[in-house]
Parts: C-alpha cells; structure tokens; sequence
C-alpha cells in the first residue's frame, strides 16, 4: 500500500512495502508533453520476439501527460537526480538551439553584405 504525504518544501513522502520514500513532482517545460503508447500487435500474453531481426511496431497514444513525480529510495529528491537534469536539459537544448538559429542567420547576413561589399569594389 503506498501512502501519500505533502510536506511543505514540495518533497512528497510516501510509504512502499515498509519503505520510506521521497519524490518531486516534475512538470515539463511548455513547448513539451509525454505520451503513454501502447503496443497494438503484442498483448500482454504474447512473448517478445529475441531473434535478432527488427520488427515494426504499431503503437496507439492512449494519454497525454505534462507533468510526472519521480521517487527516490535512499535520499530526497535534488538536482543531481536524473529526471531533473533531464527536464533542465530540455530548457537548455532549445536555448542553444535557438541560439545557433540566430547565428546562423547572423553568418547569412554577414555574407550577403560582404559579397556586395566586393561587387563595388
């Protein structure tokens, strides 16, 4: 049975079979949702295939989701925990993203104006 206790500081405390955990609800950056999937081919009696061969899968999005907790085992939830990284990196990649974008056309620009620097030249 696992029991479910806010505390103040937005650490959760939950109980699982006798043990203690802590957990952080995670909400994901704006632009971003999570998906659950699920396999149409396989059902739950169905043994996966291990042959070595590559085999398509049909999927079916059953839910959305933008936010996820996440539970740890031995210590509260802090920013070098996985998940967290993982959200702060989705920030960051469509910083840098956007930034290369910028420079980029940036570089274009540049380059069109020193190419009609030259012809007067």
């Amino acid at each position: 049975m696992l029991y479910l206790l806010m505390s103040f500081i937005s650490v959760m405390n939950a109980e699982f079979r006798g043990k203690p955990l802590q957990g952080r609800e995670l909400k994901f950056p704006s632009n971003y949702e999570g998906h659950v999937a699920t396999d149409l081919k396989h059902s739950l009696k169905t043994q996966p295939q291990f042959d070595g061969q590559i085999h398509d899968k049909t999927l079916r999005l059953t839910s959305k989701f933008d936010s996820f907790t996440y539970w740890n085992w031995d210590r509260p939830p802090s920013g070098m925990d996985c998940p967290l990284k993982l959200v702060d990196w989705m920030d960051i990649a469509e910083i840098v993203s956007f930034s290369c974008i910028i420079a980029v056309i940036l570089q274009l620009v540049f380059l069109q104006q020193w190419e009609s620097s030259e012809s007067y030249l």
